[in-house]
């Protein structure tokens, strides 16, 4: 019985980890029109970037009042990109380039020639409110950094919302827990 639990154990073990070398950015499903991403190094919930297009920094963080999401700051927003790829002058990605602008939420120019993933953080500089971070898919992905200010809205600029609140452990964990304990229970019975 207990080398059947063993198996058990590392098999899910493995399981899990296979998927998290394939994909660290994964999709989720959009809940009243409203996209999410899940992003599996952290564990943290993002809103998809264009869920706030149009929307200036000020209005995005207006929007957000009563959730557990905020307007992300630079060290989560760097934790993210971390798990996109490794960031230099330009981002060698983990994922395809158009699976991330799906999960994320980007926008193409109506000329299709380049596609941006853009949105505001929180992240006050000297002279400037508003610090945004974007991705581009022109010969190779890249990240821009810019600052603008927090009344700024653009129809292809969007935001960076995270929540970083603990991460609830899924139904099927407890339900595959309990039923091992109660086998072992049922073993020690007999």
């Amino acid at each position: 019985m207990r080398k059947i639990l063993a198996g058990i154990v590392i098999g899910l073990c493995v399981l899990c980890t296979v998927g998290m070398v394939n994909a660290a950015i994964v999709d989720m499903d959009d809940v009243d029109g409203v996209g999410y991403f899940k992003d599996i190094t952290t564990g943290y919930v993002w809103m998809d970037v264009d869920n706030f297009l149009e929307m200036s920094l000020n209005e995005v963080k207006a929007d957000l009042i009563g959730t557990d999401f905020h307007v992300a700051d630079r060290d989560e927003m760097d934790t993210l990109f971390n798990s996109i790829g490794t960031v230099g002058s330009s981002i060698t990605l983990t994922q395809n380039f158009n699976e991330l602008f799906n999960y994320i939420g980007g926008h193409t120019f109506p000329d299709n020639k380049y596609k941006y993933i853009s949105g505001s953080t929180n992240e006050k500089q000297i002279n400037s409110e508003n610090y945004r971070k974007v991705i581009m898919d022109s010969d190779s992905p890249t990240i821009s950094f810019s600052f603008s200010d927090p009344d700024f809205k653009m129809y292809y600029h969007g935001a960076w919302v995270v929540n970083t609140s603990s991460v609830p452990i899924p139904g099927a964990i407890w339900l595959l827990g309990t039923g091992l304990i109660g086998l072992v229970g049922l073993r020690r019975k007999q």
